[in-house]
């Protein structure tokens, strides 16, 4: 996900480690670790992102993705030059064949639920969200 230039300030609270980061361009490196739940926040509003997995195979290496920069080193594929707390999930590691018609029996599953709510949202509320998600 990558957040509008006209959301700079925001701050966002990926996990597993608990801290926040301002949305801004400037680059900073986040510690490495999958989080379940991020939390961007700022006058806008919140979006809490939500990240589940299902695979009939090991998935051995997911990395998390971040990339804050408004000069990229990497071309952009969203429609701008920037990558305001860009964010996701990587999967460094060759997958089978999932495509049924191909052949493949395996599957991979990526659901990432977004929950949007009013601004100034606490990471508590954020933290929430995954249980809501599993128990609906």
């Amino acid at each position: 996900m990558d957040q509008p230039s006209r959301c700079i300030i925001p701050s966002c609270y990926p996990l597993p480690r608990l801290y926040g980061v301002t949305v801004d361009g400037a680059p900073e490196t986040l510690t490495a670790g999958i989080p379940s739940w991020e939390l961007v926040t700022g006058a806008q509003g919140s979006l809490t992102h939500v990240t589940t997995f299902a695979a009939s195979f090991a998935v051995t290496n997911p990395v998390f993705y971040y990339l804050d920069d408004s000069t990229p080193p990497i071309m952009q594929c969203t429609g701008d030059a920037f990558a305001y707390g860009s964010s996701g999930v990587w999967l460094n590691q060759s997958i089978p064949v999932t495509d049924p018609p191909g052949g493949g029996t395996d599957f991979l599953v990526h659901t990432r639920t977004l929950y949007y709510d009013a601004p100034g949202l606490g990471v508590g509320d954020a933290q929430s969200h995954p249980e809501t998600d599993r128990q609906p």
